[in-house]
């Protein structure tokens, strides 16, 4: 299991990613936690920790790498003046 900057959870438009590095970290946590419990450590078992992060952040990423796209066009932005 990856976390934070490791698992490329850094958000794409803003560069932040200390945020996404602690929930990571913590959701790992808790999926080693009940591979322990349950003897199982495939990787199977352990796909729910993935499954987890892009449920819980994958949508807030995609927004920030389209964002990051659109950037190269100024005129989209200077709207919001």
């Amino acid at each position: 299991m990856l976390v934070g900057d490791s698992a490329s959870l850094i958000d794409p438009f803003t560069g932040e990613g200390i945020g996404n590095a602690m929930i990571s970290g913590k959701w790992a946590s808790e999926q080693a936690r009940d591979a322990l419990y349950e003897g199982d450590f495939s990787v199977n078992a352990l796909k729910q920790y993935d499954k987890t992060v892009y449920k819980k952040i994958g949508g807030e990423l995609r927004v920030s790498a389209v964002m990051q796209k659109l950037i190269k066009y100024p005129w989209l932005f200077n709207q919001f003046y």
